[in-house]
């Protein structure tokens, strides 16, 4: 096999480890074998609607397992998550000066107008 075969196969034994021995079956099927709950579960031997309860389950090491939440059960700060220092800033320098252009004008007939159009062949005349 070739090197890059086996390094993905350790990859993905690391995180099934991680996950654990009872749920990782249902993740491997589900996300693997690109299985349905319902096949997982009678595959794994769970009770119906069980499978996605275990999902979630399996889901949460996963997670912490490739750091996208921390392994505190509460998360950190609810902004916006990004690969620069803390205390970046997006500038927009390269907005300044440059000219906006009119605002677009809908036509008349797209223009809701005050009072609603009957139907034709309606029967209730308008007030």
């Amino acid at each position: 096999m070739r090197d890059e075969v086996l390094a993905a196969k350790q990859r993905v034994m690391r995180a099934l480890m991680a996950v654990g021995p009872e749920t990782s079956g249902v993740l491997a099927d589900i996300c693997c074998e690109l299985k349905g709950l319902e096949e997982a579960e009678k595959t794994n031997g769970r009770p119906q609607r069980a499978g996605k309860v275990v999902l979630q389950i399996a889901l949460t090491p996963l997670a912490k397992h490739y750091g996208l939440i921390g392994e505190s059960s509460e998360r950190r700060g609810r902004g916006m998550r990004h690969w620069c220092e803390d205390d970046y800033r997006p500038s927009i320098d390269g907005c300044r000066g440059a000219r906006l252009s009119p605002p677009i004008k809908t036509p008349s007939a797209m223009q809701p107008s005050a009072r609603p159009r009957r139907l034709s062949g309606s029967a209730a005349p308008w007030p």
